[in-house]
């Protein structure tokens, strides 16, 4: 990855991560206003984020120059990255990123 494709994955990272956060915080409404005991709506929100920390640590965690394809990858495959964002990379790393989303869970 260029220095300029770093330079522009941490914004397109700080877009990214807004995104997700905005995704688990309405899933975390939408368990709190679910039927329910207080004791199962307070569950299902646990497991709503339990699980999406999973996604913001697999996308977010530990990005470095030497994990920055895979970890733009994992945000494409997650949604959380914009087709006019993607468009701004090399051909290679979006060549990459279409490679690595059928590996990914």
């Amino acid at each position: 990855m260029t220095e300029a494709e770093w330079k522009m994955l941490r914004t397109v990272k700080e877009s990214a991560l807004e995104r997700l956060c905005g995704q688990i915080l309405d899933g975390s409404q939408a368990a709190i206003r679910a039927e329910g005991t207080s004791h199962e709506r307070f569950l299902r929100l646990f497991a709503v984020v339990r699980d999406r920390n999973d996604d913001v640590a697999w996308a977010f965690d530990r990005l470095s120059r030497s994990t920055a394809e895979q970890k733009l990858a994992i945000m494409v495959k997650l949604g959380m990255v914009t087709d006019d964002e993607l468009s701004r990379f090399e051909p290679g790393t979006r060549e990459f990123v279409r490679t690595m989303l059928p590996h990914l869970r």
